[in-house]
């Protein structure tokens, strides 16, 4: 029966893994396996003849390398969802800075959005914001009763009455907005560089792929 010895060597120059194997088939064949851990499985096979005595038969799983990979791959995209989780709390808390001086809350700040386009339903702005109707509601009635949006009748729909900013709340948002381009021009000095697009072409895949999750059921 073989025995099995892998060969692991690691390039600190390119930050490679490499695994070599070997496999011995008959007395007279060797069959040599390289691996590429950074770019994934390319096998390469090599038969030349070998000496039965003095050869110590190597060789590596494909299964146990693919799952490794497949854990470092999990772990990653939980340390992701993570840091995501914490910087949603840190927009939170930034978008109620912003919203600050005009007298609103980050809450508010994007329904109030939501209406400069024109008036919408609370259910239209609860599919829009991809919120509860019910939290929707509660922040209107607040904008309402401050005066920064109103109730007017829907032709199509009078159970459904449409929610309409009013001067008031036209004035908050111009204020948030001019509050937020200071915000963000702070950020990007604080980071020193532009947002690399593959970042923003990445995190729309990961939406992507979340929204596909949540669709399944």
């Amino acid at each position: 029966m073989s025995e099995w010895h892998p060969d692991r060597r690691y390039c600190k120059s390119s930050g490679q893994c490499t695994v070599h194997c070997a496999s011995h088939v008959t007395p007279q064949v060797l069959i040599a396996t390289s691996f590429d851990a950074a770019n994934g499985l390319a096998f390469q096979i090599v038969a030349r003849p070998v000496g039965s005595a003095s050869l110590l038969l190597t060789t590596c799983f494909r299964d146990s390398i693919l799952s490794r990979m497949n854990a470092e791959a999990n772990k990653m995209l939980q340390d992701l969802i993570h840091t995501i989780f914490r910087l949603d709390d840190a927009l939170k808390a930034a978008a109620n800075r912003i919203s600050e001086p005009a007298g609103q809350t980050g809450a508010r700040w994007q329904v109030l959005n939501a209406l400069d386009d024109g008036p919408k339903t609370v259910a239209e702005i609860a599919r829009l914001k991809n919120s509860s109707r019910q939290g929707v509601q509660r922040i209107a009635n607040e904008l309402v009763a401050a005066g920064s949006a109103a109730i007017h009748e829907n032709p199509k729909h009078r159970r459904y009455p449409l929610i309409c900013l009013t001067s008031q709340g036209r004035t908050a948002l111009e204020i948030i907005r001019s509050e937020r381009e200071r915000w963000t021009a702070t950020v990007c000095a604080l980071l020193g560089q532009k947002v690399d697009p593959a970042v923003l072409h990445f995190l729309d895949r990961f939406h992507t792929a979340v929204e596909t999750t949540l669709s399944r059921g």
